[in-house]
């Protein structure tokens, strides 16, 4: 309600296409029942929501200058490297570092990132395994996929972080985020929005979201012609054409890899992690 309370007439309540998902899902399941002899009825594509705003008022890109200008602030400004490795666990330091670079770098969706397990990255590999787990659910079928962990990850040491998890005993990669009727996404949103408005005030009234990162690396790779089915499987998004959705099989790593290299680098000025 505190939240509520803060916005504007027009920000209160679900938007169009969230609307619009809901009768969907809400189609599927009427339609499921249907065949199992229930028939309460049909969802009418007429009463989908009609989206009206304008381009410049749904959910704006992050830019390469937000991400810069972000990641000039805490924690990627005041963690040192070294010590991010080798501490004992500190609450929210982990997921607040390495979430919002998860989604810049490999596109995923926030609820992936904070709902990772250890077991789901495969080191020897140099990959992550997205699939539905006990924590959360994948969006949907295109959304189980793997994808080769970015380089710039793993010289910000991304691959002793996990080893520190998996050392200290934990299954949940990012476990502060866990544990409490609190959601996951909700709990890193509350402190990563304390970032977001510090370093860009204007951004939250420009509808920029942890989920812009994703427009924003995508719109990259288009600019980069990188075959669509190559983003829409690092998306984790359903391919629009026939020959995406019946033809085209999982993209090689080094396709993948040459995808990444078009997402610009916001971290070039954080150290490389020593190792010995």
């Amino acid at each position: 309600m505190a939240r509520v309370e803060d916005l504007d007439d027009d920000e209160i309540g679900l938007s169009a296409p969230t609307i619009n998902r809901h009768r969907t899902q809400l189609s599927t399941i009427l339609a499921h029942m249907e065949e199992n002899g229930y028939s309460i009825g049909v969802v009418s594509k007429k009463s989908l929501a009609k989206d009206t705003r304008s381009p410049d008022e749904k959910r704006r890109p992050f830019t390469v200058e937000d991400g810069r200008t972000l990641i000039a602030r805490a924690p990627w400004s005041i963690v040192d490297q070294e010590e991010l490795h080798s501490r004992p666990l500190l609450e929210d330091i982990d997921a607040q570092f390495w979430v919002f670079l998860l989604a810049w770098y490999m596109l995923l969706r926030l609820g992936e990132a904070c709902g990772l397990m250890v077991c789901e990255v495969d080191l020897a590999l140099e990959n992550i395994a997205l699939r539905n787990n006990k924590l959360r659910r994948v969006k949907n079928k295109p959304s189980n996929r793997e994808l080769p962990i970015h380089p710039e990850l793993l010289r910000l040491g991304f691959a002793e972080f996990v080893k520190r998890q998996k050392a200290l005993g934990h299954e949940i990669l990012f476990p502060e985020l866990h544990g409490s009727a609190t959601a996951a996404t909700v709990k890193f949103k509350k402190e990563w929005i304390k970032t977001l408005d510090a370093a860009l005030p204007d951004a939250r009234r420009q509808r920029v979201t942890m989920h812009s990162t994703r427009k924003g690396c995508n719109n990259a790779m288009v600019d980069g012609k990188i075959i669509d089915a190559v983003r829409y499987y690092i998306t984790g998004h359903a391919k629009s054409d026939v020959h995406g959705k019946h033809y085209f099989s999982k993209p090689t790593r080094k396709a993948m890899l040459d995808a990444y290299s078009y997402i610009p680098l916001i971290t070039a000025e954080l150290p490389t992690l020593k190792r010995e």
